[in-house]
């Protein structure tokens, strides 16, 4: 459980950080699009053969591949989704519902996404950011999606909750 526990922790850092991010960085130009438009005739798709799963994103946006991770920024307005994909073996945990307790996510709920039992945290803080984080399970792989997006951009929320439900698990 321990294990569990570091992990989560070690999630809930990389948030923070993720949040840092986007508090912190600047914009850059990019004359190529808004990065809100939802026309999928501009979304690229990333493919991952080792953790089993392709998702469709803006083609626009940045990508980002670390370890077992990949996070897509719109560098207009730093908007970040990311996709982690981590072993339930190494964590110790053999259902989603040990992750949870471990992880304790406030205001989160069980429901389904995408056909697999999930739980899901959406977050919106009046003055600031909208957050979504949703954890399933497929074999021994947790999947972990997140975004963090500026509240002002609510037709980036559509755009960020595409590329999150676009994801195709092999």
């Amino acid at each position: 459980m321990t294990e569990i526990k570091k992990l989560m922790t070690y999630a809930c850092v990389l948030c923070a950080l993720l949040c840092a991010v986007l508090m912190t960085s600047g914009c850059m130009d990019d004359n190529n699009s808004d990065g809100t438009n939802n026309d999928n005739s501009n979304y690229a798709t990333y493919s991952d053969s080792k953790n089993g799963f392709s998702v469709k994103y803006p083609d626009s946006w940045e990508k980002m591949e670390m370890t077992n991770r990949v996070t897509f920024k719109n560098n207009e307005t730093n908007a970040l989704a990311n996709i982690a994909v981590l072993s339930m073996s190494s964590l110790g945990a053999t259902s989603l519902e040990e992750v949870v307790d471990s992880y304790g996510a406030p205001g989160g709920e069980y429901t389904t996404f995408n056909g697999y039992e999930a739980y899901e945290t959406i977050v919106s803080d009046p003055s600031d950011i909208d957050t979504r984080d949703i954890l399933f399970v497929d074999g021994d792989r947790l999947f972990i999606l997140s975004y963090i997006s500026y509240l002002e951009n609510e037709d980036e929320i559509e755009t960020m909750n595409m590329i999150l439900e676009s994801i195709e698990v092999e």
